[in-house]
């Protein structure tokens, strides 16, 4: 009881400071007084009410219910039916959070998407798109509000059939089903626009499965198809890796040996491979540049800002942000556990896998660099709650307790989540909630949401508010000086002022050493100025910064040509188009490339699709015409003498070529 009073009443308090680094639990702060205050009188009602009813609701079941599924089945199934609803009615109208805007617009554009991640959970996605019929940016929007809802609805129903299985009385089961369909990451089934909420399901299926497995004795190798599904969905869920090799492994000759260690010999293997994780950590760290920006740094370096490093303070306060954002009962449960005698729980199957999935969950999350700030992330790492919800809750409701307290410890515990889940729902769905929101996450991480303050911008000219977004312009021109920095430095490369360019290139990165454009502004001077190796890092670190820039892509491949590398830069010449199939410079990289291949049908391949751009200019065609002659490729190079005259190319020109050269008539 205390431990939930203390809760409503840090929600209230935390709703004051609506800037500070709460945004786990402050949601209460979009709202007026009347509906903070009403919030903490139903938390305060309900939670006194469930105390005072304990020994109602605690009681032991009565004989004979155990097995009576079917009243359970009913009132799950009514409770579902009230959630979908609710997914339906209440359905996100903005997408702030996460990258709900980008994508919407890449699809409605019909840029694919080429991020190796999350591919599954975007082929989906896309197919989708591709079967509906409507106004593409409507479609967008439907594509991903079907998915989010759908997976809400399987989460449900997958949450029922399996909880069935985990309890014999329908009390406690209900109050585990419940448990479960009120955790922070409930917000992805509300129509949310992300790639995650089908990630989450597949998550819970895992987890309430693998439940399943250990306390019937079935086979472990059930799991598989589901873990599977989950890391197709996004490369995140590797880390229900270990929990699934742990009870795959737990039954040979390697588990047992490990079972049967001392407790000194099982400490050391735990240090020894924290020691050899640290230094896997460390390598992939500082010899490769992806998980350079992938992964949090050990110590603060020169891409470090607002002090995000691994063991920094503002790193361990968001994440227990994040677990209060996920699971608000959980001080309310974790008290209940305190209390309770652990029985051995530490020994048994099903506590090691849950603890396994979560912790590793955790770990996981814990090292990955929250590329736009770790309250924006929030989608992606809410993975993290799905085993920790299902451990807290199993733990606390397990029936070896027969303790009175128990069941009203998880009511409050759900009360809770219910009082954080509601108003989030609600703030989605009411723009002027959102924006005071999404400004007050634009500040917490200044530099890492520099790129989202567009987002606001063409909100507000979408809706017609030419001033709102002026303003929001002006506001972000002051906060970041190195944009206009990197803008004139911009200007004086397209003059030709190179060296002028790069001194303005480096002060903005001063200002902000993750500005991407600054360092792709850099490499182009570089390159210009004939600094080919320094180019080519310049671009890698853009890239790492942003990657997925199809200039950047392009610009690399550009280097790799010019050192004679021509299977590297044809590699980064199609990703660049991959990643924006508009991209000229693409193109004409691949084109280049494949003649120095002297692989003329594909340099003609994508001269032809060079040509339906109208902006190319002849002189493009009639050099490739040029160098198609010079090896003896006639056949290409009259047609690249077509394209180069029906861009404007004189064709005495043609003409000349063609008395000089006869194949060219064939």
């Amino acid at each position: 009881m205390a431990a939930c009073l203390a809760v409503l009443v840090f929600f209230l308090l935390a709703s004051y400071f609506p800037h500070w680094r709460l945004w786990g639990v402050n949601w209460w702060a979009y709202y007026p007084d009347v509906i903070r205050y009403g919030l903490l009188v139903v938390g305060l009602i309900g939670a006194a009410g469930f105390w005072w009813q304990k020994r109602l609701i605690g009681r032991e079941p009565a004989a004979g219910g155990s097995h009576n599924l079917a009243g359970f089945t009913v009132l799950a199934g009514i409770t579902s039916i009230i959630f979908v609803v609710c997914f339906v009615v209440f359905r996100t109208t903005t997408h702030f959070l996460g990258d709900g805007y980008q994508l919407l617009s890449r699809m409605a554009e019909g840029i694919p998407s080429v991020k190796i991640w999350d591919r599954g959970a975007s082929l989906i996605h896309e197919g989708l798109f591709a079967a509906f019929l409507g106004e593409a940016s409507e479609r967008a929007l439907l594509v991903f509000r079907l998915t989010s809802i759908t997976a809400g609805v399987g989460w449900l129903l997958g949450s029922v059939i399996l909880t069935r299985r985990l309890f014999d009385d329908n009390s406690t089961r209900y109050l585990f089903f419940l448990g479960l369909a009120t955790g922070g990451y409930m917000l992805l089934f509300f129509g949310y626009v992300e790639n995650y909420a089908l990630l989450v399901t597949m998550t819970m299926l895992y987890t309430l499965t693998g439940l399943v497995v250990t306390r019937s004795g079935a086979s472990s190798w059930w799991l598989l198809p589901l873990l599977a599904g989950a890391i197709f969905l996004h490369l995140l869920a590797i880390v229900l890796l270990p929990s699934f090799l742990y009870l795959v492994l737990r039954r040979t000759v390697l588990g047992r040996a490990v079972a049967h260690l001392s407790l000194k010999s099982r400490i050391l293997t735990v240090a020894l491979i924290a020691v050899a994780a640290m230094g896997l950590y460390y390598y992939l760290y500082t010899t490769h540049l992806f998980f350079t920006f992938a992964l949090l740094p050990l110590v603060p370096n020169q891409f470090t800002v607002e002090g995000d490093w691994l063991f920094s303070l503002k790193h361990f306060i968001d994440l227990g942000n994040l677990v209060m954002l996920l699971l608000p009962g959980l001080p309310v449960l974790a008290v209940s556990l305190l209390v309770l005698p652990s029985e051995g729980r530490q020994r048994r199957t099903e506590y090691r896998f849950l603890g396994i999935a979560a912790l590793s969950a955790l770990m996981g999350v814990a090292v990955l660099n929250p590329g736009i700030g770790m309250p924006r992330n929030w989608d992606l790492f809410s993975i993290v709650g799905v085993p920790l919800t299902i451990l807290a809750y199993f733990t606390v409701l397990d029936q070896r307790h027969r303790l009175a307290f128990v069941r009203p410890a998880a009511a409050m515990a759900i009360l809770l989540g219910i009082l954080s889940l509601a108003p989030r729902v609600a703030t989605q769905t009411m723009p002027q909630y959102a924006i005071a929101h999404f400004r007050n996450y634009l500040q917490l991480d200044r530099i890492r949401n520099k790129n989202a303050w567009q987002l606001l911008t063409d909100y507000y000219q979408q809706i017609g508010d030419r001033v709102a977004a002026a303003r929001v312009t002006s506001d972000k021109l002051a906060l970041f000086p190195e944009i206009a920095l990197n803008d004139r430095a911009r200007e004086l490369f397209s003059r030709g002022q190179h060296v002028q360019a790069m001194a303005l290139a480096d002060q903005a990165l001063q200002h902000n050493p993750l500005l991407y454009d600054g360092y792709y502004n850099l490499g182009s001077c570089c390159l210009r100025l004939g600094m080919t190796d320094s180019a080519l890092v310049l671009f890698q670190i853009a890239n790492g910064l942003n990657p997925y820039h199809a200039p950047t892509l392009a610009m690399m491949g550009t280097v790799y040509s010019m050192k004679s590398e021509y299977h590297t830069a044809e590699k980064y010449f199609r990703q660049s188009f991959q990643c924006d199939n508009t991209d000229k410079n693409a193109l004409i990289g691949l084109v280049w490339v494949y003649e120095r291949l002297q692989d003329y049908d594909r340099s003609l391949q994508f001269l032809t699709r060079l040509y339906r751009f109208r902006q190319v200019p002849q002189q493009i065609f009639r050099e490739a015409g040029d160098s198609y002659v010079t090896a003896g490729a006639f056949q290409q190079a009259a047609r690249a003498y077509i394209y180069a005259v029906e861009r404007g190319l004189d064709p005495a020109y043609v003409n000349s070529m063609r008395a000089k050269y006869p194949q060219l008539r064939r």
